[in-house]
């Protein structure tokens, strides 16, 4: 039985050694990252922070802005075991979120759902990365402008694992939501 790697956080953000990636607009020139960081709509998503499995193949491209490349990487390999399945999906849902790129990543992001119930890891291994994988679907959910799948998948996380990582893109949807109705009817 292989054990799942730690985690590391993304800065939209990847999370269990968490690394952010506001570095990576550090290495960008100013206008890509604004693409990176803002979806259609304009609204600013560095605050909200995906999952991507560390010491993966390609999660150093990945948390290093290197989206492309990582899903290159990704696409031509071949999968040999769920655990590689999840981890794998876990990466290509971040990258393609990254790249505004939502039916990709809510199709990666179902894939980590389901490969993780194949694993042989114990139920509450599995909890915590399936809850890891929803936060990742909630954010493309609410990008794609489903507030109530979104909201679903949160609470879904969060009754799995009520991490900090969650419950903090939890709060941060909540309150956008809110704020997006108030502004619907003109408060």
């Amino acid at each position: 039985m292989k054990s799942l790697k730690p985690i590391i956080t993304l800065a939209l953000t990847l999370g269990m050694s968490i690394t952010s990636l506001s570095t990576q607009a550090q290495n960008l020139s100013q206008n890509q990252s604004q693409n990176l960081s803002q979806n259609p709509k304009g609204q600013k998503l560095d605050r909200y922070k995906l999952a991507v499995i560390k010491d993966t193949l390609a999660s150093s491209s990945i948390s290093s802005g290197q989206y492309l490349k990582g899903i290159t990487m990704l696409t031509n390999r071949a999968i040999q075991s769920p655990d590689d399945l999840y981890e794998d999906s876990m990466s290509l849902c971040t990258a393609n979120i990254k790249l505004n790129h939502y039916n990709a990543a809510m199709s990666a992001c179902d894939n980590a759902i389901s490969a993780i119930e194949q694993t042989q890891n114990r139920q509450k291994t599995k909890n915590k990365y399936k809850a890891l994988a929803l936060n990742n679907r909630a954010i493309v959910k609410y990008l794609s402008n489903d507030s109530r799948g979104a909201y679903q998948d949160f609470n879904q996380a969060l009754d799995l694992n009520n991490s900090k990582l969650i419950s903090a893109n939890f709060d941060l949807f909540t309150s956008k939501v809110v704020g997006e109705q108030f502004a619907a009817v003109g408060y």
